[in-house]
């Protein structure tokens, strides 16, 4: 009679190894996207800016972290960068008070437009260093600029001026959204 063969101790414990590896690697990528994908209301990517309330998440974003700046260069056509304090965490997405770089530019990501933002942290060497979302889809082009304070389009505001984000979303010669942001940190630009 024959007998039958089953798993050896050794086959058993290589199968238990393997197993683990590769959970351990779908939790890790799991985890990641996860944390991805739970950012905070201003900087979850967007859903095109068909709606004000899109916009205005935007603009929020815009907004916090030229509130942490103590450098502003809007001086690029589509492209604005900022320096100060305004770090986000990677995973929670929430202010950190950490120095950081911050650049937000249109690009075109698979054929569509795209308003993104890309972090520097410039404490800190790692992984964490560097944080890029997309924010806004649709956006094709954006500019900030200063407004005097006794503009008649501008808000009251305590100071000599305030900024003007103006995001246009078609080729026309008026901005599809435009938001006053309040006062200008000491040191913009």
């Amino acid at each position: 009679m024959k007998s039958a063969r089953g798993f050896t101790l050794v086959e058993m414990l290589l199968a238990t190894v393997l197993t683990t590896i590769l959970m351990v690697g779908v939790l890790a990528v799991i985890t990641t996207l996860g944390t991805r994908g739970a950012v905070a209301d201003s900087v979850r990517p967007l859903e095109g800016l068909t709606d004000t309330q899109a916009a205005e998440a935007c603009a929020r974003l815009v907004r916090e972290d030229l509130d942490e700046a103590t450098n502003v260069d809007a001086t690029k056509v589509g492209e604005l960068r900022l320096s100060g304090y305004g770090a986000l965490d990677s995973r929670s997405r929430e202010r950190t008070g950490r120095p950081v770089n911050v650049r937000y530019a249109v690009e075109e990501i698979d054929g569509r437009p795209w308003l993104v933002r890309r972090q520097e942290s410039l404490d800190a060497l790692g992984l964490d260093n560097v944080l890029c979302d997309l924010v806004c889809e649709g956006v094709r082009r954006m500019e900030l600029v200063k407004t005097p304070s006794d503009s008649k389009d501008s808000p009251p505001v305590k100071g000599p001026h305030a900024w003007r984000l103006r995001l246009w979303t078609s080729d026309a010669a008026e901005p599809t959204f435009d938001f006053f942001m309040g006062l200008a940190p000491e040191g913009g630009a």
